[in-house]
């Protein structure tokens, strides 16, 4: 986990802790063990002895990279038509259309727009 993200998901999760809570889809990111990023959905249950001590959590990790991807790709969606004035072109890096690109034209296409001056019929 990188440090700036092990300090907020600490400071969300020590009042948790401190009072041996349950929780749930407490989101964070992660150093997958290839290197990559990946973000987690974390849940857990207190777990205790037969004395009544705590012994810890329970609990398990959810994949949810591909949600949070898309979460950022429609909020900048959502940037570029509110700020849009004229006219919009979203790329990848090689010059291609992105999958952004093809949200944005149903989108406006679903809105009676026009792209590339012709109606849209998505």
């Amino acid at each position: 986990m990188p440090a700036k993200e092990s300090e907020r998901v600490q400071a969300l999760f020590q009042p948790i802790w401190d009072k041996r809570e349950k929780f749930s889809a407490l989101e964070n990111l992660s150093i997958h063990k290839d290197g990559s990023l990946v973000y987690l959905e974390t849940s857990g249950v207190p777990i205790f002895d037969a004395k009544g001590e705590f012994r810890g959590y329970r609990g398990l990790d959810r994949n949810i990279t591909e949600r949070k991807e898309k979460e950022r790709e429609l909020q900048l969606a959502a940037t570029v038509l509110e700020t849009a004035t004229e006219a919009v072109m979203v790329t990848d890096v090689d010059k291609r259309s992105s999958r952004l690109i093809k949200r944005l034209r149903r989108s406006l296409a679903t809105n009676g727009m026009r792209f590339w001056g012709k109606r849209l019929l998505c």
